[in-house]
């Protein structure tokens, strides 16, 4: 039996082996992290809870930490009846070049160039649009309440806790390709440890 079997989830085992990674197990062989490398970064895979008070939401998400050359927001997600009841009252989206993701996902952002500029480069586009779910933002840090210039977290999100490989795989790839895409636009710097 191999060592990713007992672990849990296995395919966080198997994605980690896959690509260098390397992983923080809690009790009884759970996996609490995976960190893989990509250039300067290490792009942390976990879960996290969110409270309600009354229930809970687990969530799986692929974070990384940037160092930003100037503010930049963004989030993308793919469109479904209430976003389209909420773009009827207001709500923003962004009209993209490739009409594929313009049609399929809500984009917004206070770069749009920039996001435009991501949205054309193929391995982008491709990672996103193999998705079926999720979240993908560049959103803010925040310490004590604060907000820390010059610094973002790049996140992939979907709730559930996720068990299976080829998702993980591709939302490891976006990741990847959002990363590469942002050091091209001049956005992100390299050499900041997440």
């Amino acid at each position: 039996m191999s060592v990713s079997a007992t672990l849990k989830p296995p395919a966080w085992a198997e994605l980690a082996a896959a690509h260098d990674g390397a992983l923080a197990v809690g009790r009884r062989g759970r996996i609490k992290s995976v960190r893989v490398p990509h250039r300067d970064w290490a792009i942390t895979l976990d879960t996290y809870t969110v409270s309600t008070g009354q229930s809970s939401t687990r969530y799986t998400r692929f974070r990384v930490r940037m160092g930003m050359r100037q503010e930049f927001r963004m989030r993308i997600y793919r469109e479904n009846v209430f976003t389209r009841v909420a773009k009827w009252f207001g709500m923003q989206d962004i009209a993209v070049p490739h009409p594929e993701v313009d049609r399929a996902f809500i984009v917004q952002t206070d770069g749009p160039s920039y996001v435009n500029t991501l949205v054309l480069d193929a391995a982008f586009s491709d990672a996103l649009l193999a998705l079926r779910r999720g979240r993908l933002e560049v959103a803010r840090v925040r310490r004590r309440g604060r907000r820390v210039p010059g610094i973002a977290d790049l996140i992939w999100i979907r709730s559930g806790t996720l068990k299976d490989r080829h998702t993980l795989e591709g939302a490891l790839k976006l990741m990847r390709a959002t990363l590469d895409g942002l050091i091209r636009s001049g956005l992100a710097q390299e050499m900041v440890r997440s």
